[in-house]
């Protein structure tokens, strides 16, 4: 069954009205003074305290007032997953197919175990070094024998940490384990709603994602597929990483990438440069309500919205990238 649509008739009116304006400010990176002009007259129009059941001309109540910067930064958040989702594509009204969100979940994937969460998460702070010790020391020297050297330091290391620790890597796998049922039950991806843990699980399986689609892909049609991406990876406190991954004739042993001079410089770099500042502008939106919500204003001002990188946070991003 398709998803509630949240928006009423006036409302949907007034954003395939402004998907011209958006593309051209998407185009010329301009997109914090689209938002900002169309956040305020969207509140003009339809104040976000009259859905929380306030009086629109009266004054708010203490309760009120507490939950409104919250419901409007929501409101802000469906408006622009509505023209990211819609793409620009005046008059659409409604997704033409349905994903199968079952690819989220590669074949032959098992659930992670809890060691494996745990490793995940902790590897470099409490497993590598003892690792890189034992390594050091002459324990091992064949490959095969490392891995099992690091398998069986992370288990210890698992075993002897904390139960505060234990219980947050058990909470970890059962999420995981609802994410999975969740994928399996064909869940319409406008209605998918993830939290954190759910979220990471889909980057961790990104490779084998890509690789499972474009393998086919590449050997249906015969076209060549480049894939580039990137995000912050939540497993590693917010480090910036991308990945590209390349589809093409199997026989080679070279690809786009591996035969391109500077490749990372020449392409992977602009296309990041380009999501550290989409990035921005989102971190600029939510300091903006953040402080906002002093005050019962709910349409905001372009100056709220416009925030040079640095000033965001986001060039300090470390950054890793990894050719899948």
């Amino acid at each position: 069954m398709a998803p509630q649509r949240w928006t009423n008739e006036a409302q949907l009116e007034l954003l395939e009205s402004k998907t011209s304006s958006y593309i051209h400010h998407r185009n010329a990176h301009t997109l914090p003074r689209f938002r900002a002009d169309l956040f305020r007259e969207w509140f003009d129009q339809f104040p976000e305290r009259g859905n929380l059941g306030a009086d629109v001309q009266g004054p708010l109540t203490q309760q009120e007032a507490a939950a409104l910067p919250a419901a409007t930064w929501k409101r802000k958040e469906r408006i622009n997953n509505w023209f990211r989702n819609h793409n620009g594509q005046k008059g659409r009204r409604a997704v033409t197919g349905r994903v199968n969100l079952s690819i989220l979940r590669p074949k032959g994937r098992r659930a992670l175990q809890p060691v494996e969460v745990y490793s995940r998460k902790y590897y470099d702070e409490r497993v590598k070094p003892t690792v890189d010790a034992a390594i050091e020391a002459g324990a091992v020297t064949e490959p095969s024998a490392k891995l099992n050297l690091v398998k069986r330091i992370t288990r210890e290391a698992y075993e002897a940490d904390s139960d505060e620790v234990k219980a947050e890597i058990k909470d970890e796998v059962e999420a995981l384990k609802s994410f999975c049922e969740l994928l399996k039950s064909g869940v319409d991806p406008e209605g998918a709603e993830i939290d954190d843990v759910q979220r990471q699980a889909v980057i961790d399986n990104l490779p084998a994602i890509w690789r499972q689609i474009l393998t086919m892909l590449q050997k249906w049609t015969g076209w060549y597929f480049l894939v580039v991406m990137a995000g912050e990876d939540g497993a590693d406190d917010g480090k910036l990483r991308s990945m590209t991954y390349h589809a093409e004739n199997s026989s080679k042993k070279y690809t786009y990438g591996s035969s391109t001079p500077d490749f990372k410089q020449r392409i992977v770099r602009p296309f990041l440069e380009y999501v550290k500042g989409e990035m921005a502008d989102a971190r600029a939106e939510r300091e903006a309500a953040e402080r906002s919500s002093s005050t019962p204003a709910e349409g905001g001002s372009s100056n709220d919205a416009e925030m040079t990188l640095s000033q965001s946070g986001i060039s300090g991003l470390r950054y890793v990238h990894d050719s899948i």
